[in-house]
């Protein structure tokens, strides 16, 4: 009773008692009804199949099967009994495999939908690239089934690399068992990303503004970059988003704006979808300066006075600057009627 079927005709085994079967007037037969498909086929033998091209008029639905038989003094009897008929394959749908479908050093899970009549058995394969493993067999149900891959296979078998796995789920709906199956990929990365710092260079100044991020990362499956801000007090850890380009955008100004004036220490970590994090720590040092430079002009040979004339030859002086990133000083006078002022160019930089 309300067994499902599929595209094969199906088995019957009845049993008729009272029966004259040697009657010329005995006779059998069946009637198919699915409320809106009727037929009908007469039979011989209390074992058989029903009529194969009675059984192809249905497709998906319930058909209530009555079997009959009556004799030559006109008394009839019958039994009925409901199936349903099932042609719609099981069907697999990988909802996910892993994290971005890689795993590292532990093995990964995966989830797939199933779905179809009478599901049987669920089970995956991996071929490692010279073979493909064991079946791997769970109960199938209609449903989502999150499993992991074998962890001793994982270990044993698998390198760092792209692998394939093959995922099968069979019905039993009809005397042969109705099969599907689909294939997909994943990765195995034990192998950390590495993380390089193309510019700014070490220990290099920067003043007001944030200095730009330029990263080298060695890595195939990149997932996540942070650093930490420290000068003595830690500004916390912040994250780029996954998507993340070669150039990277600048660090945030409003934690920029906190850290001090001197050296800052900038870390930088990276982690793959496999689960890896760098194991080297990449750290960046630079010397913020916002203050300016600051200098007092003295001449111990001979003193500027604001005013004095100087003939052919020019004062001497020395400039006491007070930068420890000195880089060039200016200097120069306002050009008057006064004909012993300098005449222009006015300015000069000094090394």
């Amino acid at each position: 009773m309300n067994d499902i079927y599929g595209n094969d005709t199906i088995q019957y085994e009845i049993t008729v008692s009272k029966a004259n079967l040697n009657d010329p007037n005995f006779q059998m037969w069946y009637i198919l009804d699915n409320g809106t498909i009727r037929k009908n086929s007469t039979f011989t033998q209390l074992i058989g199949y029903i009529n194969y091209f009675i059984w192809n008029n249905f497709t998906n639905t319930f058909i209530n099967i009555t079997f009959y038989a009556n004799d030559s003094r006109g008394w009839i009897g019958y039994m009925n009994v409901t199936v349903e008929k099932n042609l719609l394959i099981p069907t697999i749908s990988i909802i996910k495999i892993g994290f971005y479908g890689v795993g590292g050093a532990t093995t990964i899970n995966f989830t797939v939908s199933l779905d179809g009549p009478g599901l049987d058995e669920f089970w995956y394969r991996i071929h490692n690239g010279t073979k493909w493993s064991d079946n791997f067999t769970f109960t199938a149900v209609v449903g989502q089934l999150n499993k992991e891959i074998d962890q001793n296979y994982w270990v044993k078998y698998l390198g760092n690399g792209t692998w394939e796995i093959e995922f099968f789920l069979t019905d039993s709906v009809s005397p042969v068992l109705t099969q599907t199956s689909i294939k997909t990929t994943f990765i195995k990365d034990t192998i950390a990303p590495h993380v390089l710092i193309d510019s700014p260079s070490n220990n290099g100044i920067v003043g007001d503004s944030p200095p730009s991020i330029v990263f080298n990362i060695v890595e195939g499956n990149l997932h996540q970059i942070w650093y930490s801000l420290y000068d003595g007090v830690f500004y916390g850890n912040f994250t780029y988003l996954d998507e993340i380009e070669d150039e990277m955008d600048e660090i945030l100004n409003t934690y920029w704006e906190k850290v001090r004036n001197g050296t800052i220490i900038i870390q930088f970590w990276a982690n793959d979808t496999g689960g890896n994090v760098n194991n080297t720590i990449f750290t960046l040092s630079l010397r913020k300066d916002i203050v300016n430079p600051q200098f007092d002009p003295s001449d111990p040979i001979d003193r500027l006075y604001e005013g004095f004339v100087y003939e052919t030859t020019p004062p001497f002086y020395t400039l006491n600057i007070i930068e420890p990133h000195f880089n060039s000083n200016t200097y120069g006078c306002t050009y008057s009627t006064c004909n012993h002022c300098l005449k222009p160019p006015w300015q000069y930089f000094i090394p």
